[in-house]
């Protein structure tokens, strides 16, 4: 298991049971629910951050109109 500080979070990928966007078993961890719930704590300062690997995936997604890297063509 990776050692990374407690405040960074993984975000769910909506729709996948229980992975996170950069694939990671969320299933025994606290987590974003989705890309809206990260980015609202964000933007209201909370105390936890994305995991940059999430965040990475998640946006790259968003900016090319799909739900993943893989969907590359």
């Amino acid at each position: 298991m990776e050692n990374r500080p407690e405040w960074v979070k993984c975000i769910k990928k909506t729709d996948t049971n229980n992975l996170s966007w950069c694939g990671r078993d969320i299933t025994r961890e606290w987590h974003f629910v989705d890309v809206d719930h990260a980015a609202l704590n964000g933007n209201h300062k909370g105390r936890l951050v994305a995991c940059i690997e999430c965040a990475g995936y998640a946006v790259a997604g968003l900016t090319n109109g799909h739900d993943g890297v893989d969907d590359e063509q």
